[in-house]
């Protein structure tokens, strides 16, 4: 019986070069990760100028809502969460999810742009297309639209989230991803949205939280105003 499981376990890594199959530990902290195995513009990943990105990275908190604006490089952080998680836990399940199929195809793009460029990341990934990415430690990644109440998540069972473009979703139908999580030990989710109409399933998820706002040089309580435009909750 022993021979036969080693034998077992040489077939499912047989896809895999030998000389990637021993790998370095992820580090611990995610900022630490991010500075080592991200490449960006050709350069190392920087925080220089995105200090403000490096309490949302570390944030331990189960579901956190991030309400942005444009250009606020969010999407390069929901890759560099997503990959970190799904590295960091080996055999887990990641889940994006986003309004239209042409911005999953947006987001999948600059995934695989984040794993081509960082040799780092390419010896921990088997294959990476439009709808998923699985890697080395057996942890997957799945991408997909929100469309029609998130029926595509359905079924699965994931372990890590992030929901984009949120203020585009039909947020009465949100119980559905966190159905998907209900059974994992993990259960992290980033819901990513910018501005929206006050009184919109968007902003009542939003409300719910603790709306902390970036005021410099840190995160502090979102101050009364009625335009509903930037901060984490």
């Amino acid at each position: 019986m022993k021979r036969t499981k080693k034998v077992l376990n040489i077939k499912k890594r047989e896809s895999v070069p030998e000389d990637k199959v021993v790998l370095e530990p992820i580090p611990d902290d995610i900022i630490e990760f991010v500075l080592k195995y991200r490449i960006l513009k050709g350069k190392p990943f920087s925080f220089k100028d995105r200090e403000y990105l490096i309490p949302v990275y570390r944030d331990k908190t189960r579901q956190l809502n991030i309400l942005k604006a444009r250009q606020m490089e969010i999407t390069e952080m929901a890759i560099n969460l997503l990959l970190y998680h799904l590295l960091k836990n080996d055999g887990t399940y990641g889940l994006y999810v986003t309004d239209r199929e042409d911005h999953v195809k947006a987001f999948a793009d600059r995934m695989r742009t984040a794993i081509n460029t960082s040799e780092k990341l390419k010896q921990r990934v088997i294959s990476i297309t439009d709808s998923h990415v699985k890697f080395v430690n057996g942890s997957v990644l799945y991408m997909m639209t929100g469309w029609n109440k998130f029926e595509k998540a359905r079924g699965y069972a994931i372990d890590f989230a992030v929901v984009d473009e949120a203020q585009s979703l039909d947020l009465e139908a949100f119980p559905v991803i966190k159905e998907t999580l209900s059974h994992s030990i993990h259960k992290r989710l980033w819901v990513i949205g910018t501005g929206s109409d006050e009184g919109s399933e968007w902003e009542k998820l939003w409300s719910s939280g603790e709306q902390m706002e970036w005021t410099g040089p840190r995160y502090g309580p979102k101050p009364k105003d009625p335009q509903f435009n930037a901060g984490i909750g």
